[in-house]
C-alpha cells in the first residue's frame, strides 16, 4: 500500500433526532487494498457508506476522494469521479432483463444517452463487455432474465456486474454476499480479490469467514464508533471487540 489514501474519511459524524449514527467516524482506504467495515447490527455501517456514497450528507466531518474534497456533491457527482457503490449507483430495472441492466450500467458510464435499448443493444462492444461482466458475476447464463425474476443472491450479482460495468476507482460494497450459500459465498470472494487490483474496497459484510479471507484491514464499527482498526490477527484477539460481539458474533471472530 501506498501512504496516499484514494478514500478518506475524517469526523464523519450523523444523527437522526436523538439517534448517533456516526460519531466522528475515520478511515483511510488505500491503492490495491480490502478494507472491511463490520459490526454488530445496527451499529450504523450502511448509514456510513451512503454517506459516502453521497446518499446523505453528514452533519459534520469531511469526505476526500482522490485528493478532492466530496462531501458536498451529489451520490451522481461521486459516482461519475469513480466511487461505485453496489447498490444506489447500479439500480437495478425490475422489467429489464440481467443484459438490458448491465447495458443501463455501461450507457450511463459513458453518460450517452439512447432511446430505450435499442441503439445499446446494436452496440456490439458494449454487448460484449455486458456479457462479461455477467459471466465475472456467474451470470452467463441468465442474461435473458427480468431482473425481477432473479433470486436474492442473483440480484445482488447483478448489482456487482453493474458496479463493475462503471469501472470505478473505488468500490464501495454493502453486503455483497448476503443471500449467497457457500459455493456463491466463495465465488464471490475469489472475484472480489481479483478486483482488488482493479480498484480498492470499502466492505461491509457480516460474513466473518470472507472478512478474514479478504480484508487487508478491517474497522469495527458499534453505536455509529470505530472502535477499533487493524490487521485481521489484531481484530481477532481485540478485547473491546470480541465485547461488542459477545451473544451475536463471537464465534466467528
Amino acid at each position: 500500500m501506498t501512504d496516499t489514501p484514494v478514500l478518506s474519511v475524517r469526523k464523519i459524524s450523523k444523527s437522526f433526532n436523538a439517534v448517533q449514527a456516526s460519531k466522528d467516524v475515520s478511515l483511510d482506504l488505500y491503492p490495491g487494498e480490502i478494507h472491511a467495515l463490520i459490526g454488530p447490527n445496527g451499529a450504523g455501517k450502511s448509514t456510513l457508506i451512503k454517506q459516502i456514497a453521497g446518499g446523505l450528507r453528514p452533519d459534520s466531518g469531511s469526505i476526500h476522494f482522490l485528493g478532492q474534497d466530496v462531501t458536498a456533491l451529489s451520490t451522481v457527482q461521486r459516482a461519475r469521479l469513480g466511487l461505485g457503490r453496489s447498490f444506489q449507483i447500479s439500480a437495478v430495472i425490475p422489467e429489464q432483463s440481467v443484459l438490458e441492466n448491465i447495458l443501463l450500467a455501461l450507457h450511463g458510464r459513458e453518460q450517452s444517452v439512447f432511446s430505450l435499448f435499442k441503439s445499446a443493444f446494436s452496440d456490439a462492444a458494449l454487448v460484449a463487455e455486458a456479457k462479461t461482466h455477467a459471466i465475472r458475476t456467474a451470470l452467463g447464463d441468465r442474461l435473458e432474465i427480468k431482473a425481477s425474476a432473479l433470486a436474492h443472491g442473483e440480484r445482488r450479482r447483478l448489482e456487482l456486474s453493474m458496479a463493475l460495468a462503471l469501472r470505478p476507482k473505488v468500490f464501495l460494497l454493502d453486503e455483497p454476499m448476503a443471500g449467497l450459500g457457500n459455493e456463491g459465498a466463495r465465488e464471490i470472494t475469489d472475484l472480489l480479490e481479483s478486483l482488488r487490483h482493479e480498484a480498492p474496497i470499502l466492505l461491509i459484510e457480516h460474513d466473518m469467514d470472507a472478512v478474514f479471507a479478504l480484508a487487508d484491514r478491517i474497522s469495527v464499527l458499534v453505536y455509529g464508533e470505530i472502535i477499533a482498526t487493524g490487521t485481521r490477527d489484531e481484530i481477532r484477539t481485540n478485547t473491546a471487540v470480541r465485547e461488542a460481539y459477545l451473544g451475536e458474533d463471537e464465534d466467528a471472530l
